[in-house]
């Protein structure tokens, strides 16, 4: 969940498509090079839907969306620590968030 705060006198208007978040996980806490994850990366089955939000002077709003571990684990991310990057483009602006960090483990079938 991203909380978006309209700070000037007149009101926003946010636009977000289907694509409008992306999570990349790197294997150190600088977050630089190439993430061993990036649910972004090559993603055909984004949705075009375009959902759009109107924020009052000095009123705040938010952006919901999820990705399930269980998504992450099946695109063959390897177990062990992650830092985790939110990547955001509301109205197609693209700014990265910092996220804290996860761990995969391997599940094992019995």
């Amino acid at each position: 969940m991203i909380t978006v705060t309209n700070r000037s006198t007149t009101a926003e208007h946010v636009g977000y498509g289907g694509c409008w978040a992306a999570i990349r996980l790197f294997v150190t806490s600088q977050r630089v090079g190439t993430p061993g994850f990036d649910s972004g990366a090559g993603n055909p089955a984004c949705s075009l839907f375009r959902n759009q939000l109107t924020i009052a002077p000095g009123d705040s709003g938010q952006l919901v969306g999820y990705y399930e571990v269980a998504s992450i684990v099946a695109a063959g991310v390897a177990p062990g620590r992650y830092f985790v990057t939110l990547v955001v483009a509301p109205n197609g602006i693209e700014t990265s968030v910092l996220g804290g960090d996860m761990a995969t483990r391997s599940h094992q079938k019995g």
